[in-house]
């Protein structure tokens, strides 16, 4: 009967034993999984920030070159606006059309008018008593008209644009004309203005009214002649002729052009 219990007591402690291998190896599990769930953890927290740094890497990449590419883009915007304008520009310049009218054509371009009085009056004559004697007793019969006369004049100075040219550069907006000198063309008698200072009847034989007249226009002839000799050896018109020749063709030639405000007009003489 003891030895039954021997046995009983002896299975008891088997028992327990494998219990308690049973429960350490759960603790073991549960440790390990807690492990395991770390590094997993640790795993996803790391792929997600490897993830997150990549994308913006790619983002900060992607925006780079978007802005880079915006960049060429504003670029050749304002340089193809630059190159049309400048083109543009450019186009127009090259297309400059400077016109001159029909200032070829004009034979005497009248560029001054002068004016002039000639005195004409008796030349005085130097006799002694003698002839003077006999001159005043021929002279009932055979004296001459007396007569003073004050002659205006009026002269016109021309420039022949035919015998000139006409050197165009459209492109530097430049007109070079070249002309003869002005020349003294026309001189006329103000025949209205004439003025009889003084008048003494001739003699018998030289008191006809045709005798008169032919003196009268001798002596207009002679002022005419004197005035117009007078305004060709007078410098001073040149020089005037030449200034006025200058100013009214300049004027003329940007007139004819006021779409060129910057025009050049340059007058040369060729003698």
């Amino acid at each position: 009967m003891e030895a039954p219990q021997d046995a009983q007591q002896t299975k008891a402690p088997r028992v327990n034993a494998k219990k308690a291998s049973s429960g350490l190896t759960r603790k073991q599990f549960t440790l390990g999984s807690l492990a395991i769930s770390a590094v997993l953890l640790c795993l996803c927290v790391y792929w997600i920030m490897d993830t997150f740094a990549v994308g913006t890497g790619a983002a900060m990449h992607s925006f780079g070159a978007a802005k880079d590419e915006a960049a060429d883009e504003a670029y050749q915007f304002f340089y193809d606006m630059s190159y049309s304008a400048a083109e543009e520009a450019h186009h127009v310049s090259n297309n400059v059309s400077i016109t001159i009218g029909d200032l070829k054509e004009e034979q005497k371009l009248e560029v001054l008018k002068v004016s002039d009085v000639a005195y004409e009056t008796p030349e005085p004559t130097d006799q002694g008593w003698f002839d003077s004697l006999i001159t005043s007793i021929t002279g009932i019969f055979d004296a001459d008209v007396v007569s003073w006369l004050e002659v205006p004049g009026n002269g016109v100075f021309t420039v022949n644009l035919q015998a000139g040219e006409f050197i165009i550069d459209e492109e530097r907006q430049y007109v070079l004309i070249r002309v003869p000198n002005p020349e003294l063309t026309e001189f006329t008698i103000d025949y209205k203005n004439v003025e009889l200072l003084l008048f003494e009847a001739g003699g018998a034989f030289k008191n006809s009214a045709k005798y008169g007249a032919d003196k009268a226009m001798e002596q207009l002839q002679s002022a005419e002649l004197t005035m117009r000799q007078n305004v060709n050896n007078d410098q001073e018109f040149y020089k005037r002729a030449r200034e006025s020749t200058e100013k009214m063709l300049v004027n003329l030639v940007r007139q004819l052009n006021p779409q060129l405000p910057e025009l050049v007009v340059d007058v040369e003489f060729i003698n």
